[in-house]
C-alpha cells in the first residue's frame, strides 16, 4: 500500500531523461517536462493491483484508433529447421497467404549451422495486405494490419482465434518433419493506435486531452518554449509474474502524406512458469484485458466517447 500511496501524489518531472518509479514501472520522459496527475482511488484499485476491476466485461470502441495487432509465441530455436522447410510451410497456406517477403529478424539474430548467416524473419501475406504470419526459428507471429480508412478492426475474438488456427498448423508441420520439440518460452501481444493530429490535439500542449496524466506547464514566463516532440514510455507489471505492459507514446508521421499523429502502443511480453498450451491461451486472456483497460485507463474519457466512440 505504501507504493500505491506514492502513487497517488502529482509529481512534476523536469528535465530531460527524468525517471520516476511508479509501482513496479518505471516512467521515462524524453524531452519533454511533464506532469504525472494524481490517481483517484478507484483508478488505482482497478488497474495498479491484482485484483480485477469490478464491473464485467471490457470497454468497447466504435471507432477505436487501432492499426495494428500483433499475437506471437517465442520458443527455442527449432534445431532441424532449414530453409527449404519454409517454402514446404508456404506450400501449406500459399492458398490464403499468396505473398511472401523477408524481414529483418526479431530480437538476437540467430546464425545458420551450415553457412554462418543469420536468418531472416519470413513474412506469409494475404492478398489484401492486412493479414500475415511471421515466422523465423524462434518466433510465430501473426499480424492484422488496418490498410485503408474504412477498414474495421476484425475484434480480438476473431484474431485471437486465427492465431490459434495458425499455431496449430505450425504445431503440425514441426512435426510432420521432425524439425524438433515446440517448447514456448514467452508470448506477446501489442496493439498500435495512430491519433492523427486534429483528433483532440495540435501539438504537445494539447496532449493531455488525450493522455490526462501528461500535462506541458504552458507558463508565460517559462524559459523553454513548447517541445517540438514528445515521447514517453512506462510499463507495469502482469498480476503473479505473468510479465509486463509496456505502454509507448511518441509522436511520429503517417507515412501515405506525412501527417503527424501520436503512436499509442500497448504491448505484454510474459508467460509464467506454466509452459502450457491452455497456459499459453489463459496469457493471452489476461494480456488482452490489460491491454483493454490499460487504454481505458490512460486515455481521456471525453475523448474515448467523443471520438473513438465507447459503448
Amino acid at each position: 500500500m505504501e507504493r500505491i500511496e506514492k502513487v497517488r501524489k502529482a509529481v512534476v518531472l523536469k528535465g530531460r531523461q527524468t525517471t520516476l518509479l511508479r509501482q513496479s514501472g518505471i516512467i521515462i520522459i524524453a524531452n519533454v517536462p511533464l506532469t504525472w496527475k494524481t490517481y483517484p482511488s478507484q483508478r488505482v484499485h482497478n488497474f495498479m493491483t491484482k485484483e480485477p476491476p469490478e464491473h464485467t466485461g471490457l470497454p468497447h470502441y466504435g471507432d477505436p484508433p487501432i492499426v495494428e495487432v500483433a499475437c506471437g509465441i517465442v520458443f527455442e530455436p527449432l534445431p532441424q529447421l532449414k530453409a527449404p522447410h519454409l517454402g514446404l510451410l508456404w506450400d501449406k497456406i500459399r492458398t490464403n497467404y499468396p505473398k511472401c517477403n523477408h524481414a529483418p529478424p526479431l530480437g538476437t539474430p540467430l546464425i545458420t549451422d551450415s553457412v554462418g548467416l543469420p536468418w531472416p524473419r519470413i513474412w506469409f501475406v494475404d492478398e489484401e495486405g492486412n493479414h500475415l504470419i511471421q515466422v523465423q526459428p524462434n518466433r510465430l507471429h501473426f499480424n492484422w494490419r488496418k490498410m485503408s480508412e474504412d477498414e474495421e478492426y476484425p475484434t480480438y475474438k476473431k484474431l485471437i482465434a486465427s492465431f490459434k488456427e495458425t499455431f496449430e498448423l505450425f504445431s503440425g508441420f514441426v512435426s510432420e518433419f521432425s524439425l524438433g520439440p515446440l517448447k514456448p518460452m514467452e508470448c506477446e501481444l501489442v496493439y498500435i493506435n495512430h491519433i492523427p493530429k486534429g483528433t483532440a490535439w495540435n501539438s504537445v500542449a494539447d496532449v493531455n486531452n488525450i493522455f490526462p496524466d501528461l500535462t506541458w506547464r504552458s507558463d508565460t514566463d517559462r524559459f523553454l518554449s513548447e517541445p517540438s516532440n514528445i515521447t514517453w514510455s512506462t510499463s507495469f507489471r502482469l498480476p503473479e509474474d505473468k510479465g509486463t505492459l509496456k505502454v509507448t507514446v511518441r509522436e511520429t508521421a503517417r507515412p501515405i502524406d506525412k501527417l503527424p499523429l501520436l503512436r499509442f502502443e500497448l504491448l505484454t511480453r510474459g508467460l509464467g512458469e506454466d509452459k502450457s498450451m491452455d497456459a499459453i491461451w489463459n496469457w493471452f486472456e489476461l494480456a488482452h484485458e490489460w491491454i483493454v483497460l490499460g487504454f481505458s485507463d490512460l486515455t481521456d474519457p471525453k475523448t474515448q466517447t467523443d471520438i473513438w466512440k465507447r459503448l
